[in-house]
């Protein structure tokens, strides 16, 4: 989360990457080709059961988001979702725990509290 289909992914990318550089938190961010867009299931499965955790933001409704999210879901693996105020939220498991954001100050507020809330589940998994 985010890519290239967000208009706003390189912004929160770099959100993201400034409040995780100074924790043991490395994010991985899916890149897609433009050019050639053929999804890899393979390296996708492969980058999820490496993950400690998925982190969605469910904002623009992406199918491609939610089939990716289904995948770590199946896995096991813990997920937390986001989404700006009045996003529609379709299938998922965790529906319920969506915690939703108003601009780019309460996105970082909810990246940071949930890094912060998670962090020691993370290492004990």
């Amino acid at each position: 989360m985010p890519v290239g289909s967000n208009p706003d992914a390189v912004r929160k990318q770099a959100m993201i990457q400034g409040i995780t550089e100074f924790t043991a938190i490395k994010p991985h961010f899916p890149r897609y080709a433009t050019e050639d867009p053929v999804f890899n299931l393979q390296a996708t499965l492969q980058n999820l059961k490496g993950a400690s955790f998925v982190l969605a933001d469910l904002s623009l409704e992406r199918p491609s988001c939610y089939y990716e999210l289904g995948l770590a879901e199946a896995l096991g693996k813990p997920v937390y979702l986001i989404a700006e105020e009045s996003t529609d939220i379709h299938q998922t498991a965790s529906r319920r725990l969506v915690r939703f954001y108003r601009g780019d100050e309460e996105f970082k507020n909810l990246i940071t509290k949930i890094l912060a809330e998670g962090v020691g589940s993370w290492e004990n998994s």
